[in-house]
């Protein structure tokens, strides 16, 4: 007499399938986040030692900072100072950005590479840039561990890094609308498209070398058109910031007018 083997039936596949979906489902976003939250970390470590170059060179230069943008020294000059120092290229390309067929470019006096690093320097707030050429002293300036120096930066049109942030437009972004005649979008909009990559904040390195992950929208003023963000970048650029909102926003971003603010 033959035997037969109980085999699953079609109800018992589709709850066993159904279960394991309900699983994955579960499980996914646990390791989503788990691997963001590696690749943030990773990013601060990095934001350290990039911040460790900038005081090494600021202690054998009077406690000047390095030029953001040095007019004789061409552009993104800050990277190429700091690299000497800190020995390793790697640590200006941020790893939820990979920037793609610059990372392997030697620097020195090739400065195409220094240009497009996934980790950008804010040169008017923290740095030197044009109206400051030679840097800023680092203990002159105003409210040093709620200072931006350094934080994740790329073009918003493209996965290349932006490695010269002004302030006073990355505060003002206009992250619905596009703006492919204005010179300066990718200046506008590139902290906001980097900051995307790693969820609702950014990692950020602050002046008195402490990194943090920061909200978002506690440093940024979303606008949905350019003539918002106009007077957004104003108000950030101008002496007077004229309310306590953008007075706040300054403490983050650093005064463009000011050595010390």
């Amino acid at each position: 007499m033959r035997k037969f083997e109980r085999a699953f039936t079609l109800r018992e596949a589709l709850v066993s399938t159904a279960i394991v979906a309900v699983l994955a489902g579960v499980l996914y976003p646990a390791f989503a986040q788990s691997r963001l939250d590696a690749k943030n970390q990773l990013t601060i470590a990095q934001l350290h030692t990039v911040g460790y170059g900038v005081y090494m060179y600021a202690a054998t230069n009077d406690d000047w900072t390095p030029a953001g943008v040095d007019p004789n020294d061409g552009w993104s000059s800050a990277p190429r100072r700091i690299i000497p120092l800190a020995e390793d290229m790697d640590i200006f390309w941020d790893p939820a950005n990979a920037v793609p067929g610059l990372a392997g470019v030697e620097h020195g006096t090739d400065w195409t590479w220094a240009r497009h690093t996934s980790i950008g320097a804010n040169i008017y707030g923290f740095l030197g840039s044009w109206d400051h050429p030679a840097g800023r002293p680092i203990m002159a300036q105003e409210n040093l561990a709620k200072r931006m120096a350094f934080t994740v930066s790329r073009h918003a049109d493209s996965a290349y890094g932006k490695a010269d942030i002004v302030n006073f437009l990355a505060a003002c972004p206009v992250p619905q609308t596009p703006c492919p005649d204005c010179s300066w979008s990718s200046e506008v909009n590139a902290v906001y498209s980097a900051a995307m990559l790693h969820g609702t904040s950014f990692p950020v390195l602050y002046g008195d070398l402490h990194a943090a992950m920061e909200r978002t929208q506690r440093v940024m003023v979303l606008s949905s058109n350019w003539e918002d963000a106009d007077a957004c970048s104003a108000a950030m650029a101008s002496e007077d910031p004229g309310s306590a909102f953008y007075s706040t926003l300054r403490e983050f971003w650093g005064s463009p007018v000011s050595q010390t603010e």
